[in-house]
């Protein structure tokens, strides 16, 4: 009986205390549901940028190469091709870059008379290496021109293949490739900071002296943004000291690195400031707030999570991730460090994540509004 009694005082102490019983229950389903988005049963498509340099542009076997690799199957749930015409070589190095193309197929001027003459036809591939459909990509195209060739010409094994990565030279190390997101993931832990800070005075009271004195609500919240934006550039620094103490080389200016962190830590306060809104105090910050950090964890880009598209505008394409503007301040960080781009390239990039970061600042004042001072 005193075994039955001590499991009763658990159980009901464990029911008292519901919101972190709450979040141990709620994770089993989350994670599945999340795998279940980012794993979804629709095919996935690569996207081939296809160049022509026979004269004109305008060759029948370009063409119909092309419309080979666009309507290949692979088995009703197997991989799509997507295949789109550019003009020039630099083009197609830059829409790889920025991510726009997981590959691009360069045909030689030659493509043409080496199918017709029998001889042994060559292709070019430009790609980044470290993205994780590159390889897969180059396989399927390089298996759909070898059975196309081989079709045209009665003769297999005839293809010869060049890879040219699109990364400047010295910029291949892994590690060089994973410093934005760490630099990312270096402030995604101050959306608890901040949701603290701005739940603190609500939580003493303190907040209604503070409007009594006249001070707006815009204005401390503010004044605390800018205290976490600190805290984050604090946080930018030690990762980049480090990462330097260990060999790492600096791969983009530090001002340009150092704007879009920037932007990118107004966008976690953001989420910050709108975990407050449904928080009452602190301890409600460390167990809320863990589903906007995995939500941040598992969406903006730090993790290689593969993700359906939901549309395409102006040539990119958007995701769910594309809901975080977290997502597009780790593209512009990649674009700068590991591609040399400037900030006239990202532009798309950098206006998404100016917009999405004031976006969810609106809501988060809002709701912080209704929630903590309707009375």
């Amino acid at each position: 009986m005193r075994f039955l009694s001590v499991f009763g005082k658990f159980c009901r102490e464990s029911l008292r205390e519901w919101p972190i019983l709450l979040l141990a229950l709620a994770f089993a389903p989350f994670f599945v549901l999340i795998f279940h988005v980012a794993f979804d049963a629709r095919p996935t498509e690569y996207r081939l940028a296809v160049i022509d340099e026979a004269p004109g542009g305008t060759d029948t076997l370009g063409r119909a190469l092309s419309a080979a690799l666009e309507a290949a199957s692979f088995g009703d749930d197997g991989p799509r091709i997507k295949v789109f015409k550019l003009s020039s070589e630099s083009q197609g190095i830059e829409d790889a870059q920025k991510g726009l193309v997981d590959l691009v197929l360069v045909l030689p001027p030659e493509f043409p008379a080496s199918i017709e003459a029998g001889s042994r036809p060559s292709l070019r591939f430009l790609g980044d290496p470290a993205s994780p459909k590159y390889a897969m990509l180059l396989a399927l195209t390089y298996t759909v021109s070898e059975s196309w060739v081989a079709a045209l010409t009665g003769r297999e094994g005839v293809i010869t293949i060049e890879e040219r990565s699109v990364r400047p030279e010295g910029k291949l190390s892994p590690f060089d490739a994973m410093m934005p997101s760490l630099l990312i993931l270096s402030i995604i832990t101050v959306l608890f900071t901040s949701a603290a800070l701005f739940v603190r005075e609500t939580e003493k009271g303190t907040i209604k002296r503070l409007l009594l004195s006249r001070l707006s609500l815009a204005e401390y919240l503010s004044a605390a943004a800018l205290n976490q934006l600190l805290v984050s550039l604090g946080c930018i620094f030690l990762a980049l000291l480090t990462a330097m103490a260990l060999g790492w080389k600096l791969q983009a200016p530090l001002p340009a690195i150092l704007l879009v962190s920037g932007l990118s830590s107004l966008s976690v306060i953001a989420f910050g400031l709108l975990t407050a809104g449904f928080c009452s105090s602190v301890k409600d910050v460390m167990i809320i707030g863990n589903f906007p950090y995995f939500f941040l964890l598992l969406f903006s880009g730090v993790m290689p999570l593969p993700s359906a598209d939901l549309m395409t505008l102006a040539g990119h394409r958007l995701g769910v991730g594309s809901l975080f503007p977290l997502s597009f301040g780790v593209k512009a960080l990649e674009g700068m460090m590991n591609y040399g781009l400037g900030p006239g390239d990202l532009a798309f990039e950098l206006i998404a994540l100016i917009l999405l970061t004031a976006a969810w600042f609106l809501v988060g004042f809002l709701l912080f509004r209704f929630r903590r001072l309707r009375t």
